[in-house]
């Protein structure tokens, strides 16, 4: 076990090429000791991805410069870390990790759901065909009524 932590950082962007993240502040990122990226996006349709390294992070989303991390943690020594550090520390890491998983639940919650309806669609398509009123060729109510008028007037009705 190494005694390094886990690293915060934020993605900055400063130009939005595809104005679909913005500018400012897009991402929350964790670095975890191995190298591995977890990063929180945090835009309109949020989600959550795992890259191998910040390497691979800068490669992607950095836009050639335009986007930027900034890191929210610099690793001091573990002997200067307090207890309060560490407690502090445990529950950001604490929270990210409720904060994926209840991401992932809720994907496969809706996975599901979408599974169900997408079974069920032939069963509601013939539902619907069959709910359809029948086809109607003839007069309707009123042009009826109204040459039932002039039938009447035609035999001396009244």
């Amino acid at each position: 076990m190494t005694d390094q932590l886990p690293r915060r950082f934020t993605l900055v962007r400063d130009i939005d090429e595809t104005g679909v993240s913005g500018v400012g502040v897009i991402v929350e990122g964790l670095e975890f000791t191995d190298g591995t990226v977890a990063l929180r996006w945090l835009t309109d349709t949020t989600s959550t991805a795992i890259y191998a390294s910040t390497a691979d992070v800068e490669t992607i989303h950095g836009h050639g410069g335009k986007t930027r991390i900034e890191w929210i943690d610099d690793h001091p020594e573990p002997s200067a870390w307090t207890a309060d550090d560490w407690k502090q520390t445990a529950a950001v890491n604490g929270a990210l990790y409720r904060s994926a998983e209840t991401t992932v639940t809720r994907v496969m919650e809706l996975a599901e759901r979408w599974r169900y309806v997408q079974d069920r669609q032939p069963a509601l398509a013939e539902l619907r065909a069959a709910l359809q009123p029948p086809a109607h060729d003839g007069p309707t109510v009123p042009e009826a009524a109204a040459a039932d008028r002039n039938w009447d007037l035609e035999k001396g009705g009244e």
